[in-house]
């Protein structure tokens, strides 16, 4: 009796012993993209982030070339345009867009690029970088001069507004001009000379006989 119990429980241990080594262990779960989370199909999509407008380069202000403030309002009180001359003669004044408190002056074919100068006694005044063309401006007239040379280019070159100024010098001269014909000065002695010229005497010539012989 005891000999079948043991016989049915070694039957018993080698079923089970057989069992577990042909049970096939379980294999971890995989995520597949079956089993990936997919959004919803109507979730709104992330707002793009603004960009930025792109400003267009301006191009910085050109700077005045070496030009002080007070040439720059001295350059204000200068007539631009067609001047005409004595003689025929004419300048044409253009400012310079590009450089402020310059002008482009044009005289007979050539051109000249001037700027304002501080002068001593007030008086406007332009000069090239040459420093060959200088223009005076007066109330009533303006001129070219070359400095070099010494030498007058052209005068009583009138703008409409300077002809204004001169016909009324004609009727009331202002009291500077009254003033430079002072007697003993230079313009006075002009203006006497072309108001009254000089009496010339004729020198007398003695009388030579020329029959006479020489002794």
């Amino acid at each position: 009796m005891n000999f079948s119990k043991s016989l049915v429980l070694v039957s018993v241990l080698f079923s089970a012993a057989v069992l577990a080594q042909t049970t096939v262990p379980a294999k971890p779960a995989v995520n597949t993209p079956a089993n990936t989370a997919k959004p919803a199909p109507n979730a709104p999509k992330p707002a793009a982030k603004p960009v930025a407008p792109v400003q267009a380069a301006t191009p910085a202000a050109r700077k005045p070339e070496g030009l002080s403030s007070n040439q720059l309002e001295l350059a204000k009180q200068f007539y631009s345009g067609f001047l005409s001359c004595e003689l025929g003669k004419f300048v044409i004044i253009t400012p310079d867009e590009r450089s402020p408190g310059h002008f482009v002056l044009s005289h007979k074919g050539q051109q000249y690029r001037v700027a304002p100068v501080e002068s001593r006694t007030g008086t406007l005044r332009m000069e090239d970088n040459r420093g060959h063309a200088v223009w005076i401006q007066l109330p009533h007239k303006s001129m070219l001069m070359d400095q070099k040379a010494g030498a007058r280019l052209a005068d009583e070159c009138k703008s409409p507004e300077q002809e204004v100024v001169a016909t009324s010098y004609k009727t009331n001269p202002p009291q500077e001009l009254l003033d430079s014909l002072k007697p003993g000065t230079i313009e006075a002695r002009n203006a006497a000379l072309r108001a009254e010229p000089p009496v010339v005497t004729p020198i007398p010539r003695q009388q030579v006989n020329p029959n006479s012989a020489a002794r």
